[in-house]
């Protein structure tokens, strides 16, 4: 039997295969090396992050103290070291002692980078680790290094929200029809609302403008550029209220008010003027016609009925918070009319800022109803109702509007101007880098 060229007689075997497996054996080890020690550095880069955050938060803490230590001078400062000694423990205790062996850590008051340079407040963590090689010692021999970057902010100040949303789940959560036009042109719009009509325009004519829109879920019914007018961000985390820890006002340390209490000027032909005391309104108020009311300064506690204004008369309300304590669907505050409204909150104490203030437990809707003589400062807060508003003219309807949805119709001009003077200072302590 004839044999092939080809064939190799038994013994006498080629070594290719063995040559191939020399030559793949190193790319083989390579790439191993790579995945072991590329999944190493990827487990501890997230370990360095979570261990940065805690570290720029505890840090966050130390300055947010500083504005209540007496002395305004030191607000947001480090001046005795105490925030970023607290940072270098934290990293310590999670793995990252700062002596340059295992990790170097830099903690900067304020901040060397980013968008806080220079900015009191602010704390800037910058660990860097020192990774040991694993089988990447074929390629190298020093050791690898894994840096995170986390800045923090602890500050006392009037958070910048124009109007804030908090409806989780609701379309038109934001909405505004007829011919309304609304203004917030110094902060954003948050709306927290996951559905794909967020933010809801009903026709093509009104428009809503803002410095800033942040949805987390979408916007529809209209078009961003002619209803809605400035950029729009969707996708974005919820925003938590700003005011969830702002205890209601105890009724029990407040004076019991009513009408009978009241300054009663008689005006003639059945006209008057209320000026009025602040305190425990029992049953609410409620005034319409054209008689006017004064409130002097202080909190009104409408202790059931809420509180109505509507009519031809003009309000008057310097350094005022009407808290409405109300839990029926009667239990509403209510401006409305066609007289002047001159409102401003409290400049001073625990609701600083603060115009209206509705119970959490009340879901009936805050209505505003302006006719072009509307003036209202500060804070507009219903956690777990809507605002309502409505009307004609130029209107000023608060520095800053917190609910749980809001409302625009009508065919007036409605302006939420935000002003830091006139929004409550609140805890301002998170990640912002």
């Amino acid at each position: 039997m004839m044999r092939s060229p080809h064939t190799v007689p038994a013994g006498q075997r080629r070594g290719a295969i063995a040559v191939k497996v020399a030559i793949c054996l190193p790319v083989l080890l390579g790439i191993v090396a790579l995945a072991l020690d590329g999944g190493m550095i990827y487990d501890k880069k997230r370990h360095t992050q979570a261990a940065a955050d805690a570290a720029a938060l505890a840090a966050a803490g130390d300055l947010f103290k500083t504005y209540f230590n007496g002395d305004y001078t030191d607000n947001g400062k480090d001046a005795g070291g105490i925030a970023a000694a607290h940072a270098l423990a934290i990293a310590a205790e999670n793995g990252y002692p700062n002596d340059g062996i295992t990790a170097t850590v830099t903690v900067n008051i304020p901040p060397k980078s980013g968008l806080f340079v220079g900015k009191l407040g602010y704390v800037e963590v910058i660990i860097d680790y020192h990774q040991q090689r694993g089988f990447s010692k074929i390629f190298g021999t020093g050791d690898l290094s894994v840096g995170s970057r986390a800045v923090a902010r602890g500050k006392w100040e009037p958070i910048e929200i124009g109007i804030l949303c908090l409806d989780p789940v609701s379309g038109s959560a934001l909405k505004i029809g007829g011919g309304a036009h609304a203004s917030v042109p110094d902060t954003p719009v948050i709306v927290n609302s996951t559905s794909m009509s967020a933010m809801y325009a009903s026709g093509t004519g009104p428009t809503i403008q803002s410095e800033q829109f942040y949805l987390t879920g979408n916007y529809a019914g209209g078009i961003q550029g002619v209803n809605f007018l400035g950029p729009i961000e969707i996708g974005v985390p919820p925003t938590p209220d700003p005011y969830q820890l702002l205890k209601e006002p105890d009724k029990t340390t407040l004076p019991q008010q009513s009408l009978q209490t009241a300054t009663i000027i008689n005006e003639g032909a059945g006209v008057r003027t209320y000026i009025l005391e602040p305190g425990v309104y029992k049953n609410g108020l409620s005034f319409s016609g054209k008689d006017s009311v004064i409130m002097k300064p202080g909190i009104y506690y409408m202790d059931g009925g809420g509180f109505s204004f509507e009519g031809m008369g003009s309000l008057t309300a310097l350094e005022v918070m009407v808290f409405n304590a109300g839990r029926t669907g009667s239990d509403v505050i209510k401006i409305a009319g066609q007289g002047a409204v001159t409102w401003t909150p409290p400049s001073t104490g625990t609701y600083k800022g603060m115009t209206m203030f509705q119970a959490r437990s009340n879901t009936s809707p805050l209505s505003i109803s302006g006719q072009g003589a509307m003036n209202i400062s500060g804070v507009l807060y219903a956690a777990n109702a809507m605002v309502d508003v409505s009307g004609n003219g130029n209107n000023t309807i608060g520095n800053q509007v917190v609910c749980w949805q809001c409302n625009f119709q009508g065919n007036g001009n409605f302006l939420v101007p935000w002003n830091p003077l006139n929004v409550p200072p609140v805890r301002d302590m998170r990640l912002v880098e």
